[in-house]
């Protein structure tokens, strides 16, 4: 496995793989998830319209779907492979999509003006070192205009589905079990696999330390979805 902390090359290699395999896509289920579907129709949403980037926008699926909703939308990926594929997604929909292949912790590039919501559906849990994380978060501070709206659909740690879903917890293999016991945070770089999962507290520590205000915030889990945390900011910066 790639070093998980070269994300570059890491979601690189992911997304190469699943084309070869065939794949139209990686992952579309998770494109548009059900908690970002109700997001869209609360008043915390802003207008059609409303320019949007979404980081981390994978193969363009839900950026395809906010253009359809009338949104300025500008879809941001690090792997080539995919921003490559959301080009062709779209081609031939007729709407004007800007993508962008770039690292938003390591890249340089000037993100263009300012923009009403920034969408991260499972990128901030892709970064494993604390000051990347820190970096990703100023970003999004940075191209947000003044009370902007971040929307964070991320992986919740174990240790909150333990103690908030014991249920779930119950039911998962035992092997799984285990894991609750070390936050993902305090693993030593060697024993680091793809993705970063944090407590809810965590999450909303990290964005509050980044100057967003917390507008909601809650944890899910099941079984057959997963576990995730879901968190609404408003850029104060």
């Amino acid at each position: 496995m790639s070093n998980v902390s070269d994300y570059r090359e890491y979601w690189q290699s992911i997304y190469r793989v699943a084309y070869a395999e065939g794949r139209e896509h990686w992952r579309p289920e998770l494109a548009t998830p059900p908690a970002f579907a109700e997001f869209m129709q609360s008043d915390l949403a802003p207008p059609p319209g409303s320019r949007v980037l979404e980081a981390g926008c994978g193969d363009g699926l839900n950026v395809l779907h906010l253009a359809a909703a009338g949104y300025v939308v500008t879809g941001v990926d690090i792997s080539a492979e995919a921003i490559a594929r959301a080009r062709g997604v779209v081609a031939d929909k007729g709407f004007d999509i800007e993508f962008l292949c770039m690292d938003l912790v390591g890249d340089e590039y000037a993100l263009d003006g300012k923009y009403d919501l920034w969408v991260d559906i499972k990128t901030l849990h892709c970064l494993w070192e604390d000051d990347d994380r820190k970096k990703y978060l100023a970003r999004a501070a940075d191209a947000l205009c003044e009370n902007g709206i971040l929307f964070l659909n991320c992986a919740l740690a174990l240790a909150d589905v333990r103690e908030h879903f014991p249920e779930v917890f119950a039911a998962l293999e035992p092997a799984i079990q285990a894991q609750a016991g070390v936050l993902d945070r305090e693993l030593a770089e060697s024993e680091r696999q793809g993705i970063r999962c944090e407590t809810l507290d965590w999450y909303c520590h990290e964005l509050e330390q980044a100057g967003f205000a917390i507008c909601g915030a809650r944890r899910e889990a099941s079984i057959e979805a997963g576990w995730g945390a879901i968190i609404i900011a408003r850029n104060t910066v």
